[in-house]
């Protein structure tokens, strides 16, 4: 169940970071920065993520 928490995770963040940056259907060099930034949030999010412990079933 990590792997999928850690998966859903992974996509809902990348879609809201890369969303805004995407908008004007343009990318190029001058927003690469604030992608990088992006990705380095979305990666420490998968991460804390993956850390957390499942609740016990029962």
């Amino acid at each position: 169940m990590h792997a999928l928490k850690a998966i859903v995770a992974a996509i809902g963040g990348l879609c809201t970071a890369v969303g805004p940056i995407l908008a004007d259907n343009v990318l190029d060099w001058s927003e690469y920065g604030t992608v990088a930034s992006a990705l380095a949030l979305a990666a420490g999010t998968v991460y804390g993520v993956w850390r957390v412990p499942n609740k016990p079933i029962g």
